[in-house]
């Protein structure tokens, strides 16, 4: 997965608001495949409405699979339609409908990501507030637009974790708390919202808050992987490697069978199961683990994300050999 698992878990929580009742039941159906991470379903019913509804919509529910697709599968094959979508997005959209403000909010932070795992941060800081500026512009010209608060929360709490790095930028909004005001009032972004919550809580070593949301998401999605790879980075932080041993377990049998050449993935999944044996002495399933580890690195020696995994793994046998 991407660098922060909240980059990218947020790829779903912008299809969030939708300004009549009839949107409600196509939106829903988008969302749940997105959940469920059936791509080309979620897509085909994109274009089966594409004329029932505005081209901003449209095109913002594309950027929106696209985003949330190259993050799961740790690509950036289809930056070239994201950013077309984009560009659709801000072509159609009037800014003087809290709605579109929105969806143009939504298409920045999306950009945001992309440059995040770029580690492009310049354009990381300009498209964050432009995300902030329109999700703002949005809230003042409707302030019962619930969900964009979930946008405005995010982008707040990290201009804030990072104020002394942004000198230039006041941020006195409380993050958290616009992101729990977004899952209580809300529309659409009950369980996204959560799932950001789990996310900024573990960033702020919150972890019972942390484990309790994750537990309540993975009631509702229990296969999502993106929502595995949360809860399995927030137990593995503590220390409590036979809960997180499970869900590992569980990620692996997901990940080799829908995503086998995704090699990050792959990688998170080896190193952190040799890990896991390691810590509970069982030395044998361990090194089992480092050569897939070091098979997946024979595929893919010149991704840095693999060959980080890989180098974390020579250490570790390094340390099983004594």
């Amino acid at each position: 997965m991407k660098k922060f698992i909240l980059i990218v878990s947020l790829s779903f929580f912008t299809i969030s608001i939708f300004p009549y009742p009839a949107y409600k039941e196509d939106v829903d159906t988008i969302v749940d495949l997105l959940y469920k991470q059936d791509y080309e379903k979620a897509i085909k019913h994109i274009e089966s409405i594409k004329k029932k509804y505005s081209p901003v919509l449209y095109h913002f529910l594309n950027a929106t699979v696209i985003s949330t697709y190259m993050s799961d599968f740790e690509t950036d094959s289809l930056s070239y339609l994201l950013f077309s979508s984009a560009d659709s997005v801000l072509k159609y959209a009037d800014l003087k409908d809290s709605y579109d403000n929105f969806f143009v909010g939504g298409v920045f932070l999306y950009k945001t990501y992309y440059y995040v795992d770029k580690g492009n941060y310049p354009k990381v800081i300009n498209n964050g507030l432009s995300a902030l500026k329109f999700f703002n512009r949005s809230i003042d010209i409707d302030k019962t637009m619930y969900d964009s608060y979930l946008g405005k929360g995010v982008v707040s709490y990290f201009v804030n974790r990072f104020k002394d790095r942004l000198p230039f930028v006041s941020g006195n909004d409380d993050g958290i708390k616009l992101i729990k005001f977004s899952a209580d009032s809300g529309i659409f972004v009950q369980y996204p919202a959560y799932n950001v919550l789990a996310v900024l809580y573990q960033l702020d070593k919150n972890y019972k808050e942390a484990e309790k949301t994750c537990e309540r998401l993975r009631e509702v999605y229990p296969d999502n992987r993106m929502f595995l790879f949360t809860h399995i980075k927030i137990l593995l932080e503590q220390d409590k490697f036979k809960e997180a041993l499970l869900l590992l377990e569980k990620l692996k049998e997901k990940v080799e069978t829908e995503q086998p050449k995704t090699y990050v993935n792959l990688s998170f999944v080896y190193y952190n199961l040799s890990l896991v044996y390691t810590e509970l002495k069982d030395f044998e399933n361990a090194k089992l683990y480092l050569r897939k580890l070091n098979r997946v690195y024979m595929l893919s020696p010149h991704n840095k994300k693999v060959k980080e995994f890989y180098r974390k793994g020579e250490i570790l046998k390094k340390r099983i050999d004594g």
